[in-house]
């Protein structure tokens, strides 16, 4: 039981400094909200292939993944709007395609995939290098793997 609270703390404080990271270098700042929301999304996402096995498709994942980082962003949004009145991290009321009350974009929505897939990365070379999980191997038709992490040494 420790050693997976250790593993999922693990996922989630990497990818919460990879998203911050990748927002520092993109934007030029970050808010320490976008810290916890990336550090959720990197540990719900990374571990859809073990709820679901190494045999879903890669496609299948990132588009759950990406379901769970909208909603997450939506949430995470919706509570920055409650406690500052508005959201100081980001604002697509001016943008097509918003949705989630103002808090989510279709634009950005496509860009989660992308951090899903990191995530998914992340989450699974910690789980096999760090905590001896399960090599994984990614998907992308019935009986074709894209590839392998590479083995330890």
């Amino acid at each position: 039981m420790m050693k997976q609270i250790i593993k999922n703390s693990t996922i989630f404080v990497a990818c919460g400094i990879v998203y911050i990271i990748i927002e520092l270098l993109y934007r030029g700042y970050t808010s320490l909200s976008m810290f916890f929301c990336a550090g959720a999304i990197g540990l719900l996402a990374s571990l859809v292939n073990n709820l679901f096995s190494f045999e879903i498709l890669l496609q299948w994942q990132l588009a759950i993944g990406t379901g769970i980082a909208t909603f997450c962003e939506g949430i995470t949004g919706l509570m920055l709007v409650m406690i500052y009145g508005y959201n100081p991290v980001w604002d697509y009321s001016r943008l097509p395609f918003t949705f989630f009350w103002g808090q989510c974009n279709f634009y950005f929505c496509l860009i989660w995939i992308i951090l899903c897939f990191i995530a998914i990365l992340l989450g699974d070379s910690i789980e096999y290098y760090l905590f001896d999980g399960k090599r994984a191997y990614y998907k992308v038709a019935k009986n074709k793997i894209w590839f392998w992490l590479p083995k330890k040494r």
